[in-house]
């Protein structure tokens, strides 16, 4: 045994202590998702809707439902979140791929959703979106006294 002030060490134990000290820094390494303030996600706008000239391209976004949640809504969330955490806030989406086989006959039951992410300047990005106007709806009015 070793003294060291008042810490006794018993020879071997340095392994195990080394072990208990790794082991408790395994969890500050293990994989955690990136966390977004959700009113950065409220902001994302996904539609399939150009948008206007004022907003400036990101690049490509995916988001794909959870292993718990095969559901579209989740894949919904999921693009919203990844478009809030590139610092975007308007995706155009380009394909929607649901439920398939994957090769060598495994079913995947995921919905996945891909866009192009935008970030359009503070506002409604949606206002200024190139969409053609709606045509006025005329109708002839009634004549006078019809029932």
């Amino acid at each position: 045994m070793h003294r060291f002030g008042r810490i006794v060490w018993a020879p071997g134990a340095g392994w195990l202590a080394g072990c208990v000290f790794l082991a408790g820094l395994g969890g500050c390494f293990a994989e955690d998702p990136p966390r977004i303030a959700p009113e950065l996600v409220d902001s994302v706008q996904v539609t399939r809707i150009e948008p206007g000239p004022s907003c400036q391209t990101l690049g490509a976004v995916e988001g794909r439902s959870s292993d718990d949640d095969d559901s579209y809504p989740s894949a919904y969330e999921a693009v919203r979140e990844r478009a809030a955490l590139r610092g975007g806030n308007y995706v155009v989406i380009d394909a929607i791929s649901g439920p398939m086989m994957a090769p060598g006959g495994v079913y995947d039951a995921s919905i996945t959703i891909r866009g192009r992410l935008y970030g359009c300047s503070v506002g409604l990005p949606w206002a200024s979106a190139r969409v053609p106007a709606p045509q006025a709806y005329v109708a002839e009015a009634p004549a006078c006294g019809a029932p």
